[in-house]
């Protein structure tokens, strides 16, 4: 991954397990996680790693996966032991296919968390159509593609353990909270603990529910229990002692990363070929 890979604090020997950051399609690390997330990341102590994957997430999953499966072995080998493994988005569903795909990946990641991944196929091939073609992701997130296919088919290895995060208001991966469901993984719902609060799938790495939920899959053994997690987070926007005006000081940023990669997509008009684990 080269200068796409950074690390903040101090990974080697680290006591608590580095997190390896995946950002989601159309963006980049900072604009994912840098408003909220790697600060929270930092406050608590954990060092964490980023990777950015190539044209903002708009090329082949599988060509992205290897910028993941990189990231996370040079993450192990710099500490000497394990990492916890957390994606957004796009960035959930490669964190997964890393782990079910690559038996050196899973035999390194403690935790894998995704924060609305996308878990089912997506209603996507006729916009494909009528655009006259797709970036590559959502060709293969669409209903009959080939990594979908495997992806669902393709159980998590013995002892992973698996968590994933969704919001039932989630307005792209459809239907929520469903679709960022795994199989093989604890599927938790913010909506099951804060039955009212609204939480869009792009502010989801910075809500302060979603990051409760997160935490209680990386400070205990195996995924994240739902009934531990209490309700004080439901009015807090984000976790205490974070920015909860954060996101909105990056959203003008993250307006521009949106316009540029548009300009960096390149439309195909088809899914990639898909060449399997």
């Amino acid at each position: 991954v080269g200068s796409t890979y950074a690390c903040s604090g101090d990974v080697e020997g680290a006591a608590e397990a580095p997190v390896v950051l995946v950002h989601g399609t159309w963006t980049n690390s900072a604009e994912d996680f840098g408003a909220v997330l790697e600060p929270w990341l930092t406050q608590t102590g954990r060092p964490f790693c980023t990777v950015e994957l190539p044209r903002r997430a708009t090329v082949d999953l599988q060509v992205s996966t290897r910028f993941v499966v990189d990231a996370v072995l040079r993450t192990a080998s710099a500490r000497g032991g394990s990492v916890d493994l957390v994606g957004h988005s796009q960035g959930g569903t490669l964190a997964a296919w890393a782990v079910k795909s690559d038996p050196d990946v899973a035999a390194v990641v403690d935790d894998l968390v995704g924060l609305a991944p996308v878990g089912a196929p997506q209603d996507t091939a006729a916009v494909c159509a009528t655009l006259g073609g797709c970036a590559a992701p959502v060709w293969q997130f669409s209903e009959g593609s080939d990594f979908m296919a495997a992806l669902v088919s393709t159980p998590f290895p013995v002892g992973t353990s698996a968590t994933t995060i969704a919001s039932a208001f989630d307005e792209l991966v459809r239907p929520a909270p469903f679709a960022s469901a795994m199989a093989g993984a604890s599927n938790l719902v913010i909506q099951n603990v804060c039955p009212l609060k609204y939480v869009s799938h792009v502010l989801l790495p910075s809500d302060a529910t979603a990051i409760a939920m997160l935490a209680d899959a990386l400070e205990h053994d195996g995924p994240a229990v739902e009934s531990r997690v209490g309700t004080q987070s439901c009015l807090q926007l984000t976790p205490a002692g974070t920015d909860p005006l954060g996101p909105l000081r990056a959203a003008p940023a993250a307006i521009a990363g949106l316009v540029d990669a548009q300009v960096q997509t390149q439309l195909l008009p088809a899914e990639p070929a898909f060449t399997g684990p």
